[in-house]
């Protein structure tokens, strides 16, 4: 079998089949400690990992003071949906030495999807937070928004039937990103394209983002709309990237509403900014 540089190096290359088949030559009872935690690893870069576990596990005795071991077992609890655990060993990894930004930002997701798997599991849909983290943000509104946000998106990743018993307050927040995000970006040619129109047009957006304060996108969302019903059939259908991008060629209605849109989104956000902040407690559970 090659060497254990030639592992590194197949390593750092994203070659992992080659280290497993490799390491996969040798009887399991003459794989060392180091040879199995190169075996481990690359079972769990390739998402092998209750495989990478049992490979771990089985050296817990030699493993039990070793910083890098135990972040490799926390790295496979983790992706096996056991964060509450994979942080303990993520706690244990920095204790023993292997205390490095990955290690963590590891301990760190795992704490935050522990966290809010506690709250999906008591029937919340708000995200818990520190109040100190929503002061953190820098001038951007979207920096203060999108502290909320990443938590929404995290528990939608955990339970995807989340949005189903979102409030409309909620509803609106996330409706208002993907407004953004997709318009910014490709305009409400690549929002309906990309199926996001239902949501934006056929709930109570735009009478609730008017209520919030931010008039001018309910005004845009609502001329929006017309065009929507009008293109809705053509521009959510199925096609190839060059059919798609002719169709900005093609239907040119949409552009007045999106030059307005640039120029009010950026007053719009510090207005949606406004409501949120002064209304948190629909948006979050404050610790």
């Amino acid at each position: 079998m090659e060497n254990i540089n030639q592992l590194i190096a197949w390593h750092e290359n994203d070659e992992h089949q080659r280290i497993i088949d490799a390491i996969e030559t040798i009887p399991r009872n003459q794989r060392d400690f180091e040879l199995s935690g190169l075996y481990a690893r690359a079972l769990n870069n390739l998402d092998r990992f209750q495989e990478a576990l049992e490979v771990l596990t089985a050296f817990a005795e030699e493993g039990r003071e070793n910083g890098l071991w135990h972040f490799r077992v926390g790295y496979s609890l983790y992706y096996l949906n056991r964060e509450a655990e994979a942080a303990d060993y993520f706690l244990k990894a920095i204790a023993f030495g292997d205390d490095v930004e990955d290690t963590r930002e590891m301990l760190r997701r795992s704490r935050l999807r522990a966290t809010l798997k506690a709250t999906l599991q008591r029937g919340e849909t708000r995200p818990p937070i520190f109040a100190a983290e929503l002061q953190k943000p820098g001038k951007d509104p979207w920096d203060f928004l999108f502290v909320l946000l990443d938590k929404y998106f995290e528990m939608i990743a955990i339970d995807n039937t989340l949005p189903q018993r979102f409030s409309p307050s909620q509803h609106t927040l996330l409706a208002f990103q993907y407004l953004s995000g997709q318009v910014s970006n490709g305009g409400f040619i690549q929002l309906i394209h990309n199926r996001y129109g239902p949501y934006i047009f056929d709930n109570p957006f735009s009478e609730t983002i008017k209520a919030w304060g931010a008039a001018e996108i309910a005004k845009i969302t609502e001329e929006a709309k017309i065009l929507y019903i009008i293109y809705k059939k053509k521009l959510e259908a199925e096609m190839p990237m060059e059919e798609f991008s002719k169709l900005y060629e093609e239907i040119q209605d949409f552009q007045p509403l999106e030059d307005r849109f640039d120029e009010i989104m950026d007053s719009e956000t510090e207005k949606v900014t406004k409501y949120v902040t002064e209304h948190i407690r629909e948006f979050a559970i404050l610790l």
